[in-house]
């Protein structure tokens, strides 16, 4: 119901008559307290938590992790993180994605990059989101030729970028009038498989001539259904061949 404090009295009310916490009672209030913004007073719990013998595991320091990112305490988030290590507990991708987008969100893409390759060496793939994290950013802040150098990393990679990459792309390359790299990537989209989303087609109509909404409308539309024909279809021959 949201009464914190409240909480927060009965959970010391039950240190001080002996009861012993669960990992599941502490868990519940590190992650509506880090909801709250508390973050001091959840790590403050979690530290408690761990002297009466209750171990944390990655949620946890991934959320308290979290809740020092969204505050922009990014030094407060890697002392987490190298607690984190330092107990033997494995951060996974989210973990790795979560300071990486409180890095990029400060502009510090070094630091960023320090724990995407820290990431790989630990036998962790970046993921979708990791990359999409860097892209974004790089296109806000006007530096495109990184973001589709990471674009072309991702897809040596066999990683898929999914329709906000490119969105983010071909957004940043049209406010730079850079249109025959526009077509481009957006012709490299759709060979892709990948469907272009309202997002995507407001950007294009947007930058196109004035007139011509409707004809790109009628082209975004199209493409839209043909793929989703191709879908239906591949589908069908799916069913066919485990009937036969």
């Amino acid at each position: 119901m949201g009464y914190l404090d409240e909480a927060l009295h009965v959970f010391d009310v039950m240190m001080d008559r002996g009861v012993p916490p669960t990992v599941h009672l502490c868990k519940l209030l590190i992650f509506e307290f880090c909801k709250r913004g508390w973050v001091e007073v959840a790590e403050s719990l979690s530290l408690e938590m761990e002297s009466y013998g209750l171990s944390m595991d990655k949620v946890m320091y991934t959320y308290l992790i979290y809740g020092y990112c969204k505050r922009r305490k990014m030094k407060m988030a890697m002392r987490l993180f190298m607690r984190m290590l330092k107990v033997g507990c494995e951060p996974d991708n989210y973990t790795y994605n979560t300071l990486i987008h409180g890095f990029v969100h400060l502009g510090l893409f070094d630091k960023a990059w320090v724990l995407h390759n820290k990431m790989v060496n630990c036998g962790l793939k970046p993921n979708i989101v990791t990359y999409q994290i860097m892209i974004s950013k790089y296109c806000k802040d006007h530096k495109v030729d990184c973001a589709l150098m990471l674009l072309n990393n991702m897809l040596q990679c066999n990683i898929a970028p999914n329709v906000h990459c490119y969105t983010v792309l071909i957004s940043a390359l049209c406010k730079e009038q850079r249109f025959e790299e526009v077509d481009s990537l957006y012709l490299q989209m759709l060979d892709n498989g990948i469907i272009p989303d309202h997002v995507l087609f407001f950007t294009l109509a947007k930058n196109h001539p004035k007139g011509d909404e409707v004809h790109v409308a009628l082209k975004v539309l199209l493409e839209i259904a043909t793929k989703a024909y191709k879908i239906e279809l591949s589908g069908v021959s799916s069913y066919m061949e485990r009937k036969m």
